[in-house]
């Protein structure tokens, strides 16, 4: 908003923007993870050390949300942004998109000290994990499957 907006204008259109922003976040949507990014990743590290990132990944992501949990109910936002961070930049990484726009989400909103400890956020991060989790195992096969012959 600038000049040109009258004031009764600015003064009814806050209040809303600020509800909004106190709001859950919005589940992500899209695809879990960008085959780009995973692709080049295999390409990169090879398939059996893939493997390995993925299981490194999973035991530390479900370790970020408990972190996450534990500093939403302390109310300790700066924590949450902290944790949500890490979360964030490891899970863009792999590639997990939908976990990374999720984390960035709540980790500015935490920045911001606007986030309220809203009920199932620590699920929807969970929910999530487990979308990226499933996609990881999947992929994380078909990239140590042999090429099929004449390939």
């Amino acid at each position: 908003m600038g000049p040109g907006y009258p004031v009764h204008t600015l003064i009814t259109i806050a209040p809303v923007a600020s509800e909004r922003v106190r709001q859950a976040p919005d589940p992500p949507s899209g695809p879990v993870i960008d085959d780009v990014v995973f692709d080049r990743l295999v390409a990169d590290l090879g398939a059996e050390h893939i493997q390995g990132v993925c299981r490194v990944f999973l035991a530390n992501a479900a370790t970020g949300i408990d972190a996450v949990a534990v500093a939403l109910a302390a109310g300790d936002v700066a924590e949450v942004a902290h944790a949500t961070h890490r979360l964030k930049s490891s899970s863009g990484f792999l590639g997990a998109r939908r976990l990374v726009a999720l984390c960035a989400d709540i980790e500015a909103r935490a920045g911001a000290d606007t986030l309220e400890v809203t009920p199932g956020l620590e699920d929807l991060l969970a929910g999530e994990l487990e979308l990226a989790s499933a996609e990881l195992v999947r992929r994380v096969g078909s990239a140590a499957a042999p090429d099929p012959p004449g390939r």
